[in-house]
């Protein structure tokens, strides 16, 4: 199953080396001048709609494609995706003519959603001795002129979609350096290649974005800069699942020997592949920041390594990449802007997700059991899961034991034998041989909203053409999607303190006023979202004096839960969503 558009691609009939492209309606403001001040540059793309299917019988239609009938996709309704794309620009059904199918490319999965398929259909204006005077939303634009506009940009230029790029641009640039893989993969901007690979992520995403830079010219200009690291290829988090390291090796055993291997964070989701790398490349060198190399075992990597800070920049075949530190998601969270296109890999800051005006998504895409993130440890799609949850220090065998005892054992070990200590958020050790030995080598993975504000506003500055999460699909409005981000954090702070005006003390009592009409069974997760931002708004000293710590730990809740103070319906949901196996009675 799949969701098919329509991408026309209209020549110029006084020139054959021109085709339109529309300018780009940008998301609705959102009537905040703080945010509606960041306004992303201009994008330029070929004009295209969404395929319907035909209603009714197949009948030969107004506009006769030539090459469309030996296809499978006769079943759509063209003559209508047609017209609408040619009212969109400023002509009419009989100013076009020539048309052929040009192509038929399938969207890599990305997720979460169904994929976006494209048709690329071309035609051309028919009246030679006409003077076309295109509507002040199109232009006249070659290949040429759109590489000029998609290497060696400037921030806050004008920019060219991934539609032309996909359906023209890409096939008119050969390059010895495309992947080895049979996966579907989108290379959007030229040179950047994102390989979506099944992943143990959490859900409503399967896929961990690998990208590759291969570039098959070197560039002098890289010789002005101090590098940390030089190489003739860049692949960044290689994180995909056990049965899709032979597809990981494909990709990665054709590259040369100066390969540099960039990691944005620690978790698993995003390191998952290292060790298949080292051991078909051992000359490869791994980047990463000193607190997410200091929490990768060495089953994953133990060869070349460079910590690094922020700030640094590296050379991949004469073009450079500049290294941000952007913590938030984790304490050692990298970025990565690549200079010649302007886009900007956000690891796990953001995801790209097609929900309209989505908020991060907990309520509406989380639903994974929390068991999970007891196990895997990950932060989730919402950069926060169980994580954030001030339950004392931890060990991850001792997890694993209590995982498999019940809720009840796995309480008595955290008050009895570790304590209950408020001040300390969740930590874990690495289940790696390593930090197995040493037993008192944990980690802290509070997620500290206060770094997260920061990194995103560092963001809006970089200006970025394109944002490139790990997760999910590129981002054309990185201004627009960061200041939802902003938006939607705040929104939840501000409910926040109504509800603590209005009486709340307890965090189950906050999760209840704020999620009133959602669903129970989501309350749960919900709990560590806003005990992140009671603790963000603690630190800003807005919280009512008489409420500076409203329960910030669970253990109120559970303590309600065994003593049936909550409502059946809501404790059968934290023990379906604790995946424990104890039943509701």
């Amino acid at each position: 199953m799949a969701t098919y558009n329509l991408a026309l691609i209209l020549g110029n009939p006084l020139n054959n080396a021109e085709f339109l492209l529309a300018k780009q309606n940008p998301p609705p403001k959102f009537g905040i001048e703080e945010y509606d001040s960041f306004v992303d540059s201009d994008l330029w793309d070929l004009p295209s709609k969404k395929l319907d299917l035909v209603e009714g019988e197949l009948e030969s239609g107004s506009f006769v494609i030539e090459g469309l009938e030996s296809t499978s996709l006769r079943k759509f309704d063209f003559d209508s995706a047609i017209n609408k794309v040619l009212e969109q620009v400023g002509f009419k059904a009989n100013d076009g003519g020539e048309w052929r199918f040009l192509k038929h490319l399938e969207e890599a999965e990305f997720g979460p959603g169904l994929p976006v398929h494209t048709v690329y259909i071309s035609g051309k204006l028919l009246n030679r001795n006409r003077n076309w005077n295109l509507p002040g939303l199109c232009k006249w634009m070659s290949i040429q002129s759109c590489l000029s506009w998609l290497v060696d940009v400037k921030p806050s230029s004008d920019r060219v979609g991934p539609l032309v790029v996909l359906g023209l641009i890409n096939d008119s640039v050969h390059s010895s350096e495309k992947v080895n893989t049979a996966l579907d993969y989108q290379e959007y901007p030229p040179g950047v290649i994102i390989v979506p690979m099944r992943s143990r992520t959490a859900k409503p995403f399967h896929t961990t974005n690998l990208v590759v830079f291969a570039p098959e010219s070197v560039k002098s200009k890289c010789e002005d800069y101090n590098f940390v690291a030089h190489g003739d290829a860049l692949i960044v988090d290689p994180g995909c699942r056990a049965n899709f390291h032979k597809e990981l090796l494909k990709v990665v055993a054709p590259m040369s020997k100066k390969l540099v291997v960039f990691v944005t964070h620690h978790h698993r989701d995003h390191v998952d592949g290292l060790s298949v790398i080292q051991k078909c490349n051992p000359n490869a060198t791994l980047l990463a920041h000193k607190n997410s190399m200091r929490r990768i075992g060495k089953g994953d990597w133990s060869l070349n390594h460079i910590s690094v800070s922020g700030g640094e920049d590296i050379c991949i075949g004469g073009q450079r990449l500049n290294i941000i530190f952007a913590p938030g998601h984790t304490d050692g969270h990298l970025a990565l802007l690549h200079v010649d296109t302007h886009s900007l890999i956000v690891g796990d800051h953001c995801v790209g997700i097609r929900i309209p005006n989505a908020s991060m998504g907990l309520l509406q895409s989380r639903k994974c059991p929390l068991g999970h993130y007891f196990w895997w440890k990950y932060d989730s799609f919402e950069n926060r899961g169980f994580s954030a949850i001030n339950m004392g220090r931890l060990i991850f065998e001792k997890i694993r034991d209590m995982y498999l005892e019940g809720l009840r054992l796995k309480i008595a070990h955290l008050v009895q034998e570790w304590g209950w200590n408020r001040a300390e958020p969740l930590s874990f050790s690495e289940p790696s041989t390593s930090l197995v030995e040493n037993r008192n080598c944990c980690r802290s993975i509070l997620f500290k909203l206060l770094d997260y504000f920061q990194s995103t506003y560092k963001f809006i500055e970089l200006a970025p053409h394109v944002l490139i999460p790990m997760h999910g699909r590129v981002n054309l409005w990185p201004k627009h999607m960061l200041c939802r981000y902003l938006k939607n954090r705040r929104s939840r702070e501000l409910s926040i303190l109504e509800a603590i005006e209005n009486g709340a003390k307890t965090l189950i009592d906050i999760v209840a006023k704020i999620y009133s009409e959602v669903d129970r069974s989501l309350w749960f997760p919900a709990s560590s979202n806003v005990r992140l931002h009671v603790e963000h708004l603690a630190q800003q000293n807005k919280l009512p004096k008489a409420n500076t710590n409203p329960m910030h730990s669970l253990l109120s809740l559970i303590d309600r839960i065994f003593n049936s103070e909550v409502p059946k319906d809501l404790r059968g949901a934290f023990y379906i969503q604790m995946d424990l196996g104890i039943s509701c009675r």
